[in-house]
């Protein structure tokens, strides 16, 4: 965008053309930028990490905080660091990045799961049949959780996984009953929502939406604001099942009616979403 502006401010130059606001050296026009609906926050992670080659401004395994800690999940360096020669069983959790075969000096083949966490990059090898397991997320690039065995190897204390167990942190999460509550503070929120959860499979996820009342305070003084047409038509509009709700001062929290399964994108795109003030996902 810019190399475009400085191109333009150089033909105008050359062709003696100046607009009304220029400077003799430079436009003072504004660049102009599209309007785009903002990335979810797994492709925009990607994204970072596909060009910088680290995450800028999140990872992958902030939305599984909750579940990571129900799991006794550990960073990778943590668990290094308090490797012995005697084998240790850890929960390891990271984005997947790539998964290869290997063969060691006794002509054994196995199978290694390299990911990124919090503290760095990671090699867990697999062999026999979890070696099968873990050939299966070849082609997926996701967070995983993984059951592994970490312990001191050769003179050198190089320290090394040995995975026991893989799994999807994004299906584990979606198969564990959670809650999505929704803090609305406009109607233009509604209609990008209902298309949002239109997207997500049934399963055992709830949602509610916490709806301020009234319009003369600010969001952050007990957002009391009014819709214009009345809070139950607002929840009626983004489910046709939805209660009705009465109308008073303060805010009100509907309980829609279905059950979706409700993926950590989601409730980051929902909660990136023009007249959301934020969205909470928890699991039980």
């Amino acid at each position: 965008i810019l190399l475009k502006v400085a191109q333009q401010a150089q033909s105008d130059r050359g062709s003696s053309q100046n607009s009304l606001f220029d400077s003799p050296d430079f436009s003072n026009e504004k660049p102009r930028l599209k309007s785009v609906e903002p990335w979810l926050v797994g492709d925009r992670v990607r994204a970072e990490h596909q060009a910088l080659g680290f995450y800028l401004t999140a990872h992958p395994l902030d939305e599984f905080d909750q579940m990571l800690t129900a799991s006794g999940a550990v960073s990778g360096a943590d668990a290094a660091a308090q490797a012995t020669s005697e084998r240790q069983t850890v929960v390891l959790a990271g984005q997947l990045i790539d998964v290869f075969e290997r063969r060691t000096r006794q002509n054994k083949d196995f199978t290694v799961v390299k990911i990124n966490d919090r503290s760095g990059f990671h090699e867990i090898r697999f062999f026999r049949e979890q070696a099968e397991a873990a050939k299966a997320y070849r082609k997926k690039a996701e967070p995983v959780l993984i059951e592994a065995e970490v312990e001191k190897r050769g003179d050198d204390d190089r320290v090394g996984f040995t995975g026991r167990r893989i799994e999807s942190l994004i299906e584990k999460a979606a198969a564990r009953r959670h809650h999505l509550e929704i803090f609305v503070a406009s109607r233009e929120a509604l209609q990008p929502m209902q298309n949002l959860l239109a997207r997500c499979p049934e399963g055992p996820g709830t949602v509610s939406l916490v709806l301020p009342l009234r319009e003369d305070s600010s969001p952050h003084e007990g957002r009391e604001r009014h819709y214009g047409h009345g809070a139950d038509r607002v929840a009626a509009n983004l489910l046709p099942k939805a209660p009705d709700v009465p109308l008073y001062w303060g805010e009100v929290s509907v309980l829609l009616k279905g059950k979706w399964s409700i993926s950590a994108e989601v409730r980051a795109a929902i909660a990136a979403l023009k007249g959301v003030e934020h969205a909470k996902l928890e699991h039980f």
